[in-house]
């Protein structure tokens, strides 16, 4: 079972979590990478995206969209910031 990283002290606008894009099957959409913030986020479109769960703190990875399984979870962050597109960096 994956447990993910914990992040104990993120601070929105203040700090970026980096990716490797192509880690994630990013490559050539990183303008484009679906972000979905919820309690219980679901992804709408096909594409991989990254999903945050407002209510838990999870930050999840879905490498395939709406497609059945595919669900990564990459970090929980304590204190369950709000999370947005623009705490992420690629490269």
């Amino acid at each position: 079972m994956n447990t993910g990283d914990t992040l104990l002290d993120f601070t929105p606008g203040e700090d970026r979590i980096q990716l490797n894009a192509a880690a994630f099957g990013l490559t050539g959409v990183v303008a484009g990478v679906t972000f979905l913030s919820a309690d219980i986020p679901q992804p709408v479109t096909a594409p991989p995206t990254l999903l945050y769960s407002a209510a838990t703190g999870g930050l999840f990875h879905d490498a395939n969209g709406t497609g059945d399984g595919g669900l990564t979870l990459l970090a929980t962050l304590a204190g369950r910031p709000t999370l947005s597109a623009a705490d992420f960096a690629f490269y």
